[in-house]
């Protein structure tokens, strides 16, 4: 189960190191020539229509990427990042409960993940967590399984960034039987004395409703103890949900699944918009890292072209532009501040439903596989 578990593969093509011009444009004749790219003097103001005071603003500046906080307000995480000479404001969503989640986040899944807990700290991923929450990646996303929780804890305390300006998600599975004495152990291992956001990783634990609806209320306790400021859940379908909110008494806030153009659940997405509760998406990036075969790659290349960026910001961008939180991972410092340019456009609705249109005729499912059909695009 715990392969299952493991985020996005980090491998992607977005590894070239971009100056002004786009180097993802194809060459063909039927493309024109190429555009200078937006680039280091142009201003651009940019930002998802959310409220005003739940934004973390950034300001891009060309030849550095550093970090300078700026005070926290109105439940959101104010602050600045430099890098490429752009002007530029990251959203936050407000959730259900009140609370406001970073619609960008760095991943210590996938190539992170460790067998054995036991194992020694990973070096390089406290280095890389480090440095992406210092060029801006204040929202962190761990969980138990991963058995990064310790590296997460230490990355924190090396980005020397102050707590309230962190969103820290972290999930339980492996000792979901016991979800008071995990999460105690989740902030041990995290060296914190809250999360921002506890997620029961996935619901496929549970033999009944009545199973599902007392990890519940085990984690509406995690959330009364103060210990987690919102509770949600993950790689929860449709009937999963339907059994949670029979008898919640605080619905879970979000539903974090793997969500992609190739993989996008049918009804669940408006499901999930009709009661309120939020999308954050794993896997954003499945189309150019595991499915590159899939009939989006030369629609990607053309909007990579148009908007002077790579097809992996491209996707970014797809599901921020639908309201939905996307997390992603990379080892590369260069990759990091790239994927940052998602912040710099906004996909037009006719490419949203292009992007979607043309998903939709094929299926890729990259986690879970045993869980469902072949053919199961729920």
């Amino acid at each position: 189960m715990q392969s299952d578990l493991v985020n996005e593969n980090s491998k992607s093509t977005n590894d070239k190191v971009r100056s002004g011009r786009n180097l993802w444009a194809p060459a063909r004749k039927d493309i024109p020539k190429k555009k200078e790219a937006r680039c280091s003097r142009q201003k651009l103001s940019y930002c998802v229509p959310l409220h005003k005071s739940l934004e973390l603003q950034l300001q891009v500046t060309a030849g550095s990427t550093e970090m300078r906080n700026r005070q926290r307000t109105g439940g959101g995480f104010q602050g600045t990042i430099t890098m490429a000479g752009l002007d530029l404001k990251i959203p936050l969503m407000k959730m259900s409960d009140g609370f406001s989640i970073p619609m960008l986040g760095y991943g210590t899944g996938t190539a992170w993940y460790k067998k054995n807990a036991s194992s020694s700290m990973d070096k390089s991923l406290i280095e890389a967590t480090t440095k992406a929450a210092q060029i801006g990646y204040v929202h962190l996303d761990g969980a138990e399984v991963y058995n990064t929780e310790p590296e997460l804890g230490a990355a924190i305390k090396a980005s020397k960034i102050p707590r309230d300006k962190l969103f820290v998600t972290t999930k339980v599975t492996t000792n979901i039987k016991d979800i008071p004495g995990a999460i105690d152990a989740s902030l041990k291992k995290l060296g914190l004395d809250h999360v921002d956001l506890y997620l029961i990783h996935e619901p496929f634990f549970a033999q009944s409703d009545e199973e599902l609806q007392q990890k519940w209320r085990d984690m509406e306790g995690v959330k009364k103890s103060g210990k987690a400021r919102s509770i949600g859940v993950s790689n929860y379908y449709k009937h999963h949900l339907e059994a949670t909110l029979k008898t919640a008494i605080d619905p879970p806030a979000i539903n974090q699944i793997e969500y992609h153009p190739y993989l996008q659940h049918g009804d669940l997405i408006s499901y999930h918009r009709q009661k309120n509760i939020a999308i954050s998406a794993y896997g954003p990036l499945t189309p150019v890292t595991r499915a590159k075969e899939g009939p989006l790659t030369d629609y990607l290349d053309r909007l990579a072209y148009k908007y002077a960026v790579s097809p992996a910001e491209i996707l970014l961008r797809w599901c921020l532009d639908q309201d939905v939180v996307a997390i992603t991972t990379t080892s590369k410092e260069q990759r990091m501040s790239d994927y940052l340019r998602a912040l710099t456009f906004k996909l037009t609705p006719k490419e949203v439903q292009e992007i979607s249109d043309l998903g939709k005729t094929y299926h890729y499912r990259a986690f879970w596989n045993k869980k469902f059909a072949e053919d199961d695009r729920s």
